[in-house]
């Protein structure tokens, strides 16, 4: 990974591919940083010269793969108004001489918003992952300066349909609108033989009649997490013998723990925190879970649970429906509601029932979401930017079905 070092490629004419930088606040953990790290090693096979600029060092336990570390570059800075850090990213933007700047969510926005108002060439586009503020005065203030940015850019691009749909109602200006669903990679995210099953929950201590439940996600407050506890324990007192498997880290992890001893459920939980490589875990599960009471947009853990032939139960928010087919290969519950969650998993202990779910669901993400579908859509897009002036507002001609 790169300490702000010296980009020497050559550009004497027009090449037949694109140079692209990624704009991103920072590399911690999460759904956003995930999908621009799997984007970029995409367009860097498809042929594209692909760098990405860090604004702030974290540490990461992402899986990032060589030829993705060599092309970040880490800045060391943390505020968003510090004016040596919005100087140093218009100043890495202008060195790098991109055709396409692609800034991730609304920081990134902001910031590659001043580069442009500074002169920095190529267009410009921003991705956007939320559907909702988290609340706070920052938050209000860091969104009202995003819609100021879009302004600065030629376009949008969501990752869900109803995402889009969403902040259109809420007046989000841009110059052009599009939507490109997010892909997972299917031949990584592969089905599960019994052996791979039987060998990843004797390691994690389940046994062959556990039914399994996981969730992948960061230990923030609107993952919920503990309204997936509430379930394990009416689960147990179905005579159901239940087990569940938290991945991830964060702020909540210790209150969720807490919360489980409290209930008496040690036993039946297991965290195994952060991992670079999930599918190891996700190999034991019976069946997925995402639970979030907010800010679900359209997400990568339940594609890649869904994608190694596991049905998934989402709460129905953000793009779920887009991805979960009710009562076909998942459930859909209202958020919140600890009795649907419960009894969405309870149909779900059906051994027939849970493979025929399980082996749709698997088929219906190589058919809609692969990365290769998602590769498609951004090479549409790259190739319209640089091609086109700026449209009419919310213009969606080349948005992904």
């Amino acid at each position: 990974m790169n300490e702000e070092g010296d980009y020497t490629s050559p550009r004497a004419g027009k090449p037949p591919f694109q140079r692209v930088v990624f704009v991103l606040d920072s590399l911690k953990i999460g759904g956003a940083q995930r999908h621009t790290l799997d984007l970029a090693g995409l367009l860097i096979r498809r042929g594209h010269d692909v760098r990405i600029v860090v604004y702030a060092r974290d540490l990461s336990t992402l899986d990032i793969a060589a030829d993705i570390t060599d092309r970040c570059t880490v800045l060391d800075f943390h505020r968003l108004f510090d004016p040596r850090g919005i100087l140093k990213v218009a100043s890495e933007l202008r060195r790098f001489d991109a055709d396409i700047v692609i800034a991730v969510n609304q920081t990134a926005t902001i910031l590659a918003g001043f580069a442009r108002i500074m002169g920095v060439r190529g267009r410009f586009a921003s991705i956007l992952h939320t559907t909702i503020l988290m609340g706070g005065s920052w938050d209000a203030r860091r969104f009202w300066l995003y819609r100021l940015a879009l302004l600065t850019m030629d376009g949008v691009i969501f990752v869900s349909s109803k995402q889009r749909d969403y902040w259109r109602r809420r007046l989000l200006f841009c110059w052009r609108a599009w939507v490109v669903r997010n892909g997972v990679d299917v031949r990584r995210f592969s089905s599960i033989d019994l052996a791979t099953r039987e060998s990843a929950r004797r390691r994690l201590g389940f046994n062959d009649r556990d039914f399994v439940v996981g969730l992948s996600a960061s230990f923030r407050k609107e993952k919920n997490h503990s309204q997936l506890v509430e379930s394990l324990a009416a689960l147990i007192t179905g005579k159901i013998p239940a087990k569940l498997l938290f991945l991830g880290d964060g702020d909540m992890r210790t209150e969720v723990e807490n919360r489980v001893n409290a209930m008496g459920l040690a036993d039946h939980v297991v965290f195994a925190g952060a991992q670079s490589d999930v599918r190891p875990f996700l190999a034991a599960l019976d069946v997925g879970v995402i639970c979030s009471s907010a800010v679900e947009t359209f997400s990568v853990a339940a594609l890649e649970i869904m994608a190694m032939g596991i049905p998934m139960v989402m709460s129905n928010i953000g793009g779920a429906s887009e991805i979960v087919r009710d009562g076909v290969d998942g459930a859909l519950y209202p958020a919140n509601d600890n009795s649907g969650l419960t009894e969405a998993l309870m149909q779900l202990t059906d051994n027939d029932l849970r493979r025929r779910a399980g082996a749709l669901a698997r088929a219906g993400i190589v058919a809609r979401y692969s990365d290769t579908n998602m590769l498609e859509g951004y090479c549409g897009i790259l190739e319209k930017l640089v091609a086109v002036g700026r449209p009419s507002c919310w213009q969606t001609s080349g948005a992904s079905p």
